[in-house]
């Protein structure tokens, strides 16, 4: 039963609660800094504030989009002469037709933004978003049949969590957030493994048995 709840617990909370992911992701690949920059281009610490960063420049945009909508949208009921209820409801219609039809540009940001609002470099930032980006119909090439058959669908590889960066052009979109810190603990182990070279041989690890005596 215990482990019952264990599994269901990681499956529903996923793999740690959020303050717990940026001690994880710092255990597992501080150590690896030197090949992080020499592969990837960037360390962990610096995805870490990236990801931080990007946190808090979608809120303040988002925060003023939201204000920035209702205002021009009290202008738009005003001007057409609306009043009380009637009003109130076309605010609300104007409201979120500006809020959310123009948000592709309150949410895109490119390398050079997100240097300067991360306080990153900006050859760290875009060799981090040429690693976690992905353009529309992004296939991992070890999963070419992902989401064609709907009776497994639920179930198929999500390229989300080995790129969860949307790019078109220059511009880069953050579409789902609440997966970010899952994606700098896990995705970066794929990367370290398939560099054979770096990655930890168990046969070398592995102690050799003791002798028996001879007497025995």
């Amino acid at each position: 039963m215990v482990g019952s709840v264990r599994n269901y617990a990681l499956h529903v909370r996923g793999e740690a609660h959020l303050h717990q992911y940026y001690p994880m992701a710092r255990a597992l690949y501080g150590p690896h800094d030197e090949w992080f920059r020499s592969h990837l281009g960037f360390t962990i610490d610096e995805a870490i504030l990236v990801a931080e960063a990007l946190f808090a420049e979608y809120a303040r945009r988002m925060n003023d989009g939201r204000r920035g909508a209702l205002e021009k949208a009290e202008a738009m009921a005003t001007e057409q002469g609306y009043i009380g209820s009637e009003k109130e409801a076309m605010k609300s219609r104007f409201a979120i037709h500006l809020f959310f039809g123009n948000s592709d540009k309150v949410l895109a940001f490119t390398t050079d933004d997100l240097a300067v609002f991360s306080g990153v470099s900006r050859q760290s930032c875009a060799h981090l978003l040429e690693r976690l980006s992905q353009e529309l119909g992004y296939r991992n090439p070890q999963f070419p049949g992902t989401f064609e058959n709907p009776s497994i669908a639920p179930w198929d590889y999500n390229t989300l969590y080995e790129r969860p960066f949307i790019r078109r052009g220059n511009e880069h979109w953050m579409v789902l957030s609440s997966i970010i810190r899952s994606v700098l603990v896990t995705t970066f182990y794929f990367d370290l493994m398939a560099d054979t070279a770096y990655r930890p041989d168990r046969a070398r690890r592995r102690r050799p048995r003791p002798e028996a005596p001879a007497n025995l």
